[in-house]
């Protein structure tokens, strides 16, 4: 089985938030060491931080700490480390969790 690497995945996010108009962006943590890779704004007034790892990678412990922060706050986090079509659905509906207007294709 191939592993899946971060950059398969931005790629896939990228392509998936321009086709819905969201914007896709590149946080820089300089500042902030292990704050999430991504976060996405979406047309409908949601924001979602992602950490984007390689298949199986593991996160730093201050990666685990801004993941642990940002859902103690209620803000919407996820770390993605692979997307198939096992998980693609799952994903897709994190992503669009208040969107009035997405309809979950069965």
């Amino acid at each position: 089985m191939e592993i899946v690497k971060e950059k398969a995945i931005q790629a896939w996010l990228k392509k998936y938030c321009a086709q819905r108009g969201y914007k896709f962006i590149k946080l820089n943590p300089s500042m902030y060491n292990g704050m999430p890779d991504r976060e996405i704004m979406t047309t409908f007034g949601t924001t979602v931080y992602l950490e984007l790892k390689s298949e199986g990678k593991p996160l730093r412990p201050l990666q685990e700490n801004w993941g642990e922060w940002l859902l103690k706050n209620k803000h919407r986090y996820r770390v993605i480390d692979r997307i198939d079509s096992e998980n693609v659905d799952e994903i897709i509906a994190f992503i669009e969790q208040g969107n009035p207007n997405y309809v979950k294709v069965k």
